[in-house]
This record gives structure tokens, sequence and C-alpha cells, in this order.
């Protein structure tokens, strides 16, 4: 079995938006996020696709994942 390899994406929320553009994570999953210095402790959310047109909010079992 190949050894897993780690794969950085950067996605950036302007200061006057709430969301980031769209990132393509391919056949990655998402292990971790680190928000840069300025963070203010807000919660994260994710809107997930399919298609990179409709956004959805991403739940799991029933809970909106944040």
């Amino acid at each position: 079995m190949a050894e897993p390899s780690i794969v950085t994406r950067t996605v950036t929320v302007a200061d006057s938006a709430t969301e980031s553009d769209a990132c393509d994570l391919g056949n990655c999953w998402l292990l971790g996020l680190i928000p840069d210095a300025a963070w203010d402790t807000q919660n994260i959310t994710f809107l997930v696709s399919v298609d990179n047109v409709t956004f959805y909010d991403l739940y799991y079992e029933g809970v909106q994942v944040s």
C-alpha cells in the first residue's frame, strides 16, 4: 500500500466576506484547518457541492458541521 501524501490547499476569506472561493479537494480528505493569527474564533461552517454550481450546508448525523 502506498504511503499517503500531504496535499495543501489555501483559501482566503476577505475581511468583508463570509465565504471563500470554492476549493476542489479532488480525491483528498479534509483533515485540518490552520487559521491565521488574526482569526477571531468565529465558527467555521462548510458548503459542499458535487458540481461546483449548487452548494449545500454540510451536515453529519443531522447536525451542521462547524
